[in-house]
């Protein structure tokens, strides 16, 4: 009993401090569900009353590690998962109050750093890395003050590029991709001293394959597209069709097919069967082609794992080849064949067999290419170098998983020398890129998915990736790009296309729309051939004409010879400094006796290594620049160099007219007449302004051109003379503090011929305009203004009265009498922090062609604009 009694009282005190032990909310719970017994009144007489968010809908968000971040909502991201699909997601909010534009900044003690996530954001390396006026990806930048660094990241493929003229009404937009395109790499600058400026880059563009991880599968290298060829196609041509000498191919050519039958590798000759019967040699010669087809051996326990040819050729011969691959279950039916990819061309312009050899190929698809290399700076006393180095290394493979690896690589060099003593400077740059260094990648693709938000489908073809624009005149969008006509049309051609962004829409015009490559001198962001931006380029267009003239009238260098001055081309080809297989040098003397005086003596020595063209030459520039503060200015400049160049450069360029209508999306794709493969030309121009007596400003250019060709296989001994003149006179008149007159007048002619030895001289081009303008500005208002403008004569359309006139002398039915009244009134006023101007008014034309008089196009129009700015 005693024992009980002293058990009872040991257990009293571990009892209690085990009940006290216990959490609170044990003592007397109720049933109720959660939170019950926590009723709160709210009242809001005082408090202010929080709505449920209408628009954001937030959460808290953490990092992978559980650290806390922000309460927030989704912008922006981007994943790849190997196995796994890519995805990529824009949410409404990086369109809608982000304007497609993310940047954060950040500085400590010396370092800066920047992150940027957008869908154009200016990004250049080198111009032969990477130049791209609207990457779309992510990029981190930081420096310090000694050294620079980029990292950057974007998906080429499918990038989704928003509208940023509306708003994003679904949530957001997701792409996901099995076989995504990334583009990947950094670029890092240092200073040594004050003397030396290093760089370095390192850029990987690669199609990957998300679904499946092995260890086939390389993220740098890339996955190749899983097409697995049935047949594969052996094509040859001529690598100069425009020459009058071919390819020779000495028989067909022989193939090897390696496979795997049970884990055992083994080969396999291949039977080439030709397009036709024929005899050997064979000559490929112009526009024609020869195709060789090998059909591939395929059962269900081989593996192929790769394909390798051996041709006998000579001459001037390009190899190129494609395959096809089984459509869907059916392995005995065959799709069209992949695009056709250029192996091996012949070095140079050979004619006579002596580069006879035997040109092996291991065929296989593209699946990435890295860059990588070095660029420099250094100033030595009075001694500047610059130059740049760099590897371009090319993966592919035999289109299966197990296929060979193979890897091709191309370099690039130059370097820049360039000294002043006294009055001298003396220069040079040497330079080479190999014919198959390239800044793209041209992939074959299966993805197919379609996305309203990305400039092209990727559907199953080929597909062109871009590291370098074709921007020409450097404003925010590329000129064009090459592209893949994918499934339909002749899908085996690269084709180029221009960029619609640079084309002028009157419902979302753009503030550089148009290219106009060197033409915004006053930098002010709107091309000078259409300062009005309405899509007629301004030398045809009435009043506007007066003050711009077409580019042949300008002077400058023409070092590719194609008579367009180098700074005004619209090209189709990348921003290189060099052109892919080139290798030459250039050296120059020059000597400024005098300030506004410079005198140069320079050699060009260009060749193509494996195009066989040339471009040579010696040529002498004088350039001469006087200015008269308040009389006026006076320019000289005169070129005669020896010339032969026979590497043609197709430009585009923008029709001929009288005026009127011609817009700057009219440009043509013109080639290059080759004029001179061996030539001395002699261009010179002289202009001069007189501004001496106040209120008026006359003008008068004159320019020519001399090409003495001789007689080469493509023509015989010629001249071609060109000139052009440019007069015109104009004076502003106050009879009244408000009312200004100013009478115009402007002379532009031109005449060009061709004198050749042995036949009647040819007139190539003839034609003047005559353009007499009267204007009126009167300010009603500081803030009214009316301007008035007629252009011809009020009265008449007859030559006896005083007209603008256009005369076309090898085509009369052009030739015409015009005359213009435009009429316009503008206001400008202060509106919520805006400038608003208003402008309102109306124009007349009345156009008589001389041969035609029933052809009269009148015209008129009537406008009301307003616009708002700051």
């Amino acid at each position: 009993m005693v024992n009980r009694v002293k058990l009872g009282r040991n257990l009293v005190i571990p009892l209690a401090l085990f009940l006290l032990s216990l959490p609170s909310n044990l003592w007397g719970q109720f049933i109720e569900p959660p939170g019950g017994s926590d009723e709160v009144y709210e009242n809001y007489a005082s408090e202010l009353y929080k709505s449920y968010s209408q628009e954001f809908e937030t959460i808290k968000h953490y990092d992978d590690f559980g650290n806390y971040l922000v309460e927030g909502l989704d912008v922006f991201e981007l994943e790849q998962r190997r196995p796994g699909v890519g995805r990529l997601i824009k949410y409404k909010y990086y369109r809608n109050y982000f304007n497609n534009l993310v940047i954060s900044q950040d500085t400590y003690k010396g370092f800066a750093t920047s992150l940027i996530v957008g869908d154009a954001v200016r990004t250049k390396f080198t111009s032969l890395t990477l130049d791209r006026s609207r990457l779309n990806g992510v990029r981190w930048d930081g420096a310090t003050r000694k050294n620079q660094f980029t990292i950057l990241g974007s998906r080429l493929s499918s990038p989704i590029i928003m509208p940023i003229e509306q708003d994003l009404q679904v949530t957001s937009i997701s792409v996901s991709q099995q076989w995504p395109r990334y583009l990947f790499g950094g670029h890092w600058k240092t200073e040594v001293g004050d003397i030396l400026k290093l760089g370095a880059t390192y850029l990987n563009l690669s199609q990957i394959k998300s679904e499946e991880e092995s260890k086939e599968r390389n993220f740098l290298k890339g996955d190749v597209t899983e097409a697995e060829p049935r047949e594969i196609y052996l094509r040859f041509t001529d690598d100069s069709p425009e020459s009058d000498w071919g390819a020779l191919i000495y028989g067909p050519p022989s193939a090897i097919l390696t496979y795997e039958e049970g884990n055992v590798r083994k080969r396999m000759a291949i039977e080439a069967i030709p397009e036709r019967e024929t005899t050997y040699p064979l000559e490929v010669n112009g526009e024609d082609s020869f195709v060789f087809t090998y059909p591939i051996k395929w059962e269900e326990d081989v593996v192929a794992i790769s394909v390798d040819f051996a041709a006998v050729v000579a001459n001037d011969f390009q190899i190129s080849a494609a395959h096809a691959y089984a459509a869907g279950i059916n392995p005995d039916s065959l799709t069209d064949n992949t695009f056709f990819k250029v192996y091996e061309r012949a070095r140079g312009d050979v004619h006579d067999q002596s580069n006879k050899q035997v040109v092996h190929i291991r065929y296989g698809l593209d699946t990435g290419i890295s860059i990588y290399g070095i660029d420099f700076q250094a100033y030595l006393g009075g001694l500047e170098i610059k130059g740049e180095y760099l590897i371009n290394t090319r993966h592919s493979k035999y289109p299966l998983l197990p296929g060979d690896r193979y890897t091709e690589k191309s370099k690039a060099w130059y370097v820049h020398l360039k000294t002043r003593q006294g009055p001298f400077t003396l220069g040079g740059e040497v330079f080479r890129v190999d014919p198959d260094y390239a800044t793209s990648l041209d992939i074959y693709s299966r993805e197919a998915y379609l996305s309203p938000y990305s400039p092209a489908s990727d559907t199953s073809g080929g597909v062109h990736d871009w590291l370098v624009d074709d921007n020409d005149d450097n404003d925010r969008y590329p000129d064009g790009w090459p592209f893949w006509s994918s499934g339909t049309g002749d899908f085996q051609s690269l084709f180029y296309g221009r960029n619609g962004w640079e084309v002028w829409n009157p419902e979302n015009p753009k503030p550089d729309a148009g290219i106009f490559p060197g033409l915004d001198e006053n930098n002010d962001g709107i091309p000078d051939d259409d300062q009005n931006t309405n899509n007629i380029i301004d030398y045809y267009e009435y009043f506007m004409m007066y003050y711009r003239d077409p580019p042949r009238f300008d002077f400058g260098d023409d070092w590719n010879n194609n008579g367009i001055i180098d700074s005004r081309e619209d090209d189709v080809k990348p921003d290189h400094i060099y052109d892919p297989d080139l290798k030459g040098h250039h050296l120059f003397l020059s000597l400024r006796p005098f300030r506004d005086m410079d005198f140069t003596l320079g050699r060009i020595r260009q060749e193509q290594i494996a195009g066989g063209g040339q471009n040579f030459i010696n040529y002498g520039k004088l350039l001469y620049k006087l200015d008269f503060p308040r009389y006026g200015k006076v320019q000289l400049y005169h070129v005669t160099k020896r010339v032969q160049d026979d590497i043609p450069n197709p430009t585009f360029q923008f029709p001929e007219g009288p005026a009127g209508f011609i817009s700057f999306t009219q440009s043509e794709f013109t080639l290059d007449p080759v004029l001179m493969r061996n030539s001395v030309v002699h261009t010179s121009y002289v202009g001069t302004q007189f501004l001496g007596i106040r209120g008026l400003n006359v003008e008068n250019n004159l320019k020519s051109d001399v090409n003495r060709m001789r007689t080469t296989p493509y023509h015989e001994k010629a001249t071609i003379e060109y000139w052009g003149g440019v007069h015109k006179i104009d004076y502003n008149l106050k009879p009244l503090p408000r009312l200004t007159i100013s009478p115009q007048l402007k002379y532009r002619w031109e005449w060009e011929q061709e004198n050749l030895a042995t036949e009647e001289d040819e007139t190539l081009r003839h034609q003047y305009w005559v353009m007499p303008i009267l204007r009126i500005d009167y300010e009603l208002t500081p803030r009214t203004i009316i301007r008035a403008g007629l252009q011809g004569d009020p009265f008449f359309l007859d030559d006896k009265a005083f007209m603008h006139r256009y005369r076309n002398k090898l085509d009369p039915s052009e030739s015409q009498n015009a005359r213009i009244f435009k009429a316009m009134v503008t206001q400008a006023a202060d509106y919520f922090g805006y400038k608003v101007y208003f402008n309102a008014g109306f124009e007349i034309q009345r156009i008589r062609f001389l041969e035609d008089p029933d052809k009269e196009p009148d015209y008129s129009n009537i406008w009301v604009t307003v616009l708002a700015g700051w």
